[in-house]
């Protein structure tokens, strides 16, 4: 904490921290009509893995320089977790919170939706390292509250301070 590095789990010893890519969470759309093999869609766990490895990994795809193992404690090879550099424990597949953005009445009429839902899904980190080609901080509450803040503004910054 002293040089100010954010990129290691060997500060804020005393704190819970969070994983930040960026200035945000790590995010990813969930196929809600279909992507499974009978139909269902996938479950919001499973999209939040997905979206951990699609920003985590440093290989292949977008292109971002990001990279995270997750799964639950078994190493089932069934998902994407054994690509991942973290192992990483879900306790639950029932989502944290939940954010609902609005959309404008213009933009309401051209896509035929109300809005967003961001789902929030807590994953705990159990072992592994993540690249340093990743722009990645591992901040407490009060970092996290602060970059929103400086990011989004007040009113966001008070929806992650009560959520943390």
């Amino acid at each position: 904490d002293l040089d100010g590095t954010v990129a290691t789990l060997d500060r804020r010893l005393k704190d819970r921290v969070y994983l930040m890519i960026g200035d945000s969470f790590p995010t990813t759309e969930v196929s809600m009509n279909g992507g499974d093999d009978d139909g269902d869609g996938e479950s919001l766990l499973k999209a939040a893995l997905r979206g951990l490895q699609e920003q985590t990994t440093t290989s292949g795809g977008s292109g971002k320089g990001k990279g995270k193992q997750s799964g639950k404690k078994s190493k089932d090879t069934s998902d994407n977790t054994s690509k991942l550099p973290l192992d990483l424990y879900c306790p639950s597949q029932a989502p944290l919170a939940v954010k609902l953005d609005v959309y404008e009445p213009s933009q309401q009429e051209s896509t035929g939706f109300f809005g967003t839902k961001t789902f929030f899904v807590k994953v705990q980190y159990d072992d592994g390292k993540l690249s340093n080609d990743i722009d990645f901080a591992w901040l407490d509450r009060s970092e996290v509250v602060d970059r929103i803040q400086e990011s989004l503004g007040e009113d966001e910054a008070k929806f992650y301070h009560y959520m943390l």
